[in-house]
């Protein structure tokens, strides 16, 4: 048969969300997804006192108050005046979770 041409709601939208679970800061999206879509690239958020402390709050860490103050200010230092200094890797939200699941 013969094909029919489908016309899309005037209100239609489509969101994509690039987050690979194993490819940690990659920030490139293909060509053929470039092209379609706008690329926005947002940040970890680590930076942000609150989303740390929920993080370290909801860990076994929760308990003893100046281990968690002290990571806390730990990531902060590594990420201020070693990852953003010299354009390395930050520790993300992802990793300081993933390490203290395993604490």
């Amino acid at each position: 048969g013969s094909l029919q041409p489908i016309q899309a709601h005037p209100q239609f939208a489509i969101l994509a969300s690039m987050n690979p679970g194993g490819d940690y800061g990659k920030k490139e999206l293909s060509c053929a997804l470039r092209n379609r879509f706008n690329e926005i690239w947002v940040d970890s958020g680590i930076d942000t006192p609150d989303a740390l402390s929920k993080v370290l709050q909801n860990s076994n860490l929760a308990t003893v108050p100046y281990v968690t103050t002290t990571v806390h200010k730990f990531v902060w230092w590594v990420n201020t005046n070693i990852c953003h200094r010299y354009r390395l890797r930050c520790i993300t939200l992802r990793d300081l979770q993933v390490l203290l699941e395993m604490w």
